[in-house]
């Protein structure tokens, strides 16, 4: 009996089991194996942390490492080492006192790191974190803190509350940035106007859905707007005592093409094309198109 415990609880067999179940990219296993500050890492947690391994290393590579670290640790009784994934610590690995008076303990734990939001915009956000609802108020590029969260890359489902509005998303946590960045996924549309001609107008207003939003010299990105909000916008402006309004231009969601872009259209007040755009997904080069898919301008 004695040998057998010996066997099951030794840390070459701990190690071995938290390999595989890497190398297996099995997170609800993980889950059981590893732990981050005095608790069991959740199953949210363990696919965060497989997740940024996928990311930053090779699953059976970081399964290899954790074999041998132990080893060191055992064979040349060292107190602790950790294992790292592209030069950085994902995993501590430390032999501290015994289990069931016998048997050498050793503890396999997840570092943690503060995480902090930069909001774009202010509002409320609600986000689902180990099953629990989490609501915080955040004003525009005001730093919040979100807490700590062991290593990982998550995707922490969302709403965020702005202008009355409520809008579905996500926020994402990337620690594969040295920095830890946490980026807002909120599904919505935002746009620019350019009233073509509006040098020779006085007082031009900018309409959304009949509603003043601005003027012809902001250089605002109006918004947000729901996806599948009708958002329908023109402009008025006076010349010589009359006033004189622009057609009317609906925008749509952009859509991805199969070249890895974005790209939207507008129509005017009949329902025909009026014109479109296309942005690059990888460092956001957009061309404009005319009404006959004839390119107009491009640029950053």
């Amino acid at each position: 009996m004695f040998a057998i415990l010996k066997s099951q609880l030794s840390p070459s067999k701990q190690a071995s089991q938290i390999s595989h179940v890497i190398k297996k990219d099995d997170a609800q296993s993980l889950s059981q194996q590893l732990t981050s500050g005095n608790n069991h890492l959740s199953k949210q947690e363990a696919r965060a942390y497989l997740n940024y391994i996928k990311t930053e290393d090779d699953f059976n590579n970081v399964g290899d490492k954790v074999e041998q670290s132990t080893k060191d640790v055992k064979d040349n009784h060292y107190r602790n080492l950790s294992v790292d994934a592209n030069g950085n610590n994902i995993l501590n690995i430390s032999k501290d006192g015994k289990k069931y008076l016998f048997f050498d303990d050793y503890h396999f734990n997840v570092p943690q790191h503060s995480i902090t939001l930069l909001p774009s915009n202010g509002g409320k956000i609600t986000y689902e974190f180990n099953g629990d609802k989490r609501t915080i108020s955040v004003e525009e590029n005001k730093e919040k803190d979100l807490g700590t969260f062991s290593v990982g890359n998550f995707n922490l489902k969302a709403t965020k509350e702005m202008d009355g509005k409520k809008f579905k998303g996500a926020l994402i946590i990337d620690m594969s940035n040295e920095d830890s960045t946490v980026y807002e996924s909120f599904k919505q549309k935002r746009f620019n106007v350019y009233v073509d001609g509006g040098y020779m107008l006085d007082n031009v207003k900018i309409y959304a859905n009949g509603k003043e939003i601005g003027d012809e010299s902001s250089s605002e990105t109006y918004g947000p707007y729901d996806p599948d909000e009708e958002v329908v916008v023109h402009a008025e402006g006076s010349y010589e005592g009359h006033t004189l309004d622009t057609d009317k231009y609906t925008y749509k969601e952009p859509e991805k093409t199969d070249d890895c872009k974005w790209g939207f259209s507008f129509t005017d007040k009949n329902g025909n094309l009026a014109g479109s755009y296309t942005a690059y997904t990888d460092d956001g080069y957009v061309t404009e198109y005319d009404e006959n898919g004839d390119e107009v301008g491009s640029g950053y």
